[in-house]
């Protein structure tokens, strides 16, 4: 029951930044659309994983990898 709850909330949460961003309402390169991507992928990361959907694994694992990576270049950029 817990896995199908992080699933669907990691559904919910890229959908709803994603939806957000399409409105203008937050923008895709802020660190709340960028979090919102990595802690959500992680989320169906984990659903994924324990329902054996490797495809969903990978491309959920890029997804988090690629949000974290504009998170840190982000932060670099903005503490030089």
């Amino acid at each position: 029951m817990i896995i199908t709850i992080i699933g669907w909330s990691g559904a919910i949460g890229l959908l709803a930044a994603y939806f957000l961003s399409l409105g203008g309402r937050m923008p895709n390169d802020s660190y709340t659309y960028l979090l919102i991507n990595a802690i959500c992928s992680v989320f169906l990361i984990i659903n994924a994983t324990y329902l054996e959907a490797y495809p969903f694994v990978l491309i959920n694992t890029l997804w988090a990898i690629t949000s974290l990576y504009h998170i840190v270049t982000k932060s670099l950029r903005a503490s030089s």
